[in-house]
């Protein structure tokens, strides 16, 4: 989980600056969450789109063309682990998670709103309702203040709840805790600017 914030926080840190070396890095810490995790992989899919809703409008043209450098140094970082002596291991794990004998719950497109509700209950059980009602209050002011940024929070947190329905075959409440950090941060942004109101 760690990972992946580390690559969406070089992510933003990339589009803000345009320094190569935050490219770099947002790619390595996807790269290294995809050992950790196969379905982080989602994160380099996403977070290209993130940087394009962070940049800077005037340089966006010019910098598209990086978006190859975290895209090649997160596939070549991921795929370094074919040199580990658990490779084999670790891909049993990864070809379980799509294709599995006896699913705990079945999923696919038939099945995509209902698995969605319940992906939803998960959180709500999860985080708290309390904390999902701080959340959207919280992301409500982001969306007045910069309509860019709370675009990204709402992409980091509903990518992965739409992308597990449809492409596992097997589905655990855990699947869905790493879209918590994202929830906790607006919500810690709303309660810090009301207290700066008092």
């Amino acid at each position: 989980c760690w990972v992946c914030l580390d690559g969406v926080y070089f992510t933003t840190k990339a589009a803000k600056t345009g320094k190569l070396k935050y490219f770099i890095l947002w790619g390595a810490f996807l790269g290294l969450a995809f050992w950790f995790k196969a379905t982080a992989i989602i994160f380099l899919a996403i977070t290209p789109l993130i940087y394009i809703l962070l940049s800077p409008k005037k340089t966006l043209r010019k910098r598209l063309t990086y978006l190859v450098i975290p895209v090649v140094f997160g596939l070549v970082i991921a795929n370094l682990i074919i040199f580990s002596h658990g490779f084999q291991d670790y891909w049993k794990v990864v070809l379980g998670f799509t294709k599995a004998d006896a699913p705990i719950y079945h999923t696919g497109r038939g099945y995509f709103w209902e698995t969605l509700l319940t992906s939803l209950s998960w959180l709500t059980g999860y985080d708290g309702v309390i904390l999902l009602i701080i959340f959207l209050c919280g992301l409500a002011l982001v969306y007045m203040e910069s309509r860019s940024v709370a675009l990204t929070f709402l992409i980091l947190i509903l990518c992965p709840l739409i992308f597990f329905p449809l492409a596992s075959s097997i589905y655990f409440p855990r699947y869905i805790l790493f879209v918590t950090p994202y929830i906790i941060v607006i919500a810690a942004y709303f309660i810090r600017r009301q207290e700066s109101l008092t």
